[in-house]
């Protein structure tokens, strides 16, 4: 592969999926410090070269050439994994219960936001509560699924976990 066509689908993926348009210091450094166990096999052509010139003033001063290939080698194989991203994503199966869709689901959400907006709808908080007491089957299958999507010493805990199916609730409705 010829290091022009690296530089393409980079700039393609920045511009296209980030809306990201220009070089940045705090995104070259990102890559320069990363460490890939995967090396991607490249003919260096005038591109690449232009590359480095390109660095330098981003960075403010001159960039050898190994960590210029370092720094490409890291960002295309970034750029290639957020162009695969969407594919590996499992689609969501439909539910019309909220809680059954998150154990269906395997509890794939943002739970941390939901709980957030769980604070401001206490009523909601009771009628989860009410449908699915402490010592329910229903909290167990959510509490395993829960604890398995995000595994921890502690584990998730019934108030938080009602929170999160209540602020979900919220924007499920």
């Amino acid at each position: 592969m010829k290091a022009q066509e690296m530089l393409e689908t980079i700039r393609h993926v920045e511009k296209v999926y980030h809306g990201i348009t220009q070089m940045s210091k705090k995104r070259v450094k990102h890559f320069q410090r990363e460490k890939s166990v995967m090396t991607v096999g490249v003919e260096y052509d005038s591109e690449f070269y232009l590359f480095i010139r390109k660095l330098k003033p981003v960075m403010g001063s001159n960039v050898y050439e190994p960590t210029a290939k370092k720094i490409l080698n890291n960002w295309y194989l970034w750029a290639t994994d957020s162009i695969k991203a969407p594919r590996r994503t499992e689609p969501f199966e439909y539910n019309t219960d909220p809680i059954e869709f998150l154990i269906k689901n395997d509890f794939r959400v943002d739970h941390k936001v939901f709980a957030k907006i769980a604070n401001d709808n206490l009523q909601i908080v009771a009628e989860v509560k009410n449908k699915m007491p402490i010592d329910s089957i229903l909290y167990r299958k959510l509490k395993n699924t829960a604890d398995n999507a995000y595994p921890s010493p502690r584990g998730f805990k019934y108030e938080y976990l009602v929170k999160v199916v209540a602020g979900f609730s919220v924007r499920w409705n």
